[in-house]
């Protein structure tokens, strides 16, 4: 899937919800069922796979993703606060 203006915003602003409610331990079951159903979309944006993986606490399947980033990539995503739970 290729997001649209309206869905890169959407997913952001999920991403975004997700990551403050996993800081303070509790995601709410609404916010981690849209997590899941966006993990079984297919898309072609791969910061989006390995945030939501890592929100849903798939993190091996997250790392895989990130590994299969070029190395300008990989410091991009390092850069963003999310990456904090690829080490987590």
């Amino acid at each position: 899937m290729v997001y649209s203006n309206d869905n890169v915003v959407g997913i952001n602003q999920l991403i975004n919800e997700a990551q403050i409610m996993k800081r303070r331990k509790n995601i709410s079951r609404e916010i981690f069922l849209r997590l899941l159903r966006e993990a079984e979309t297919e898309t072609t944006d791969m910061f989006v796979q390995i945030s939501v993986n890592l929100l849903i606490d798939n993190v091996e399947e997250a790392r895989n993703l990130f590994e299969t980033l070029d190395e300008q990539s990989k410091e991009v995503y390092l850069d963003m606060p999310i990456s904090y739970f690829l080490n987590s």
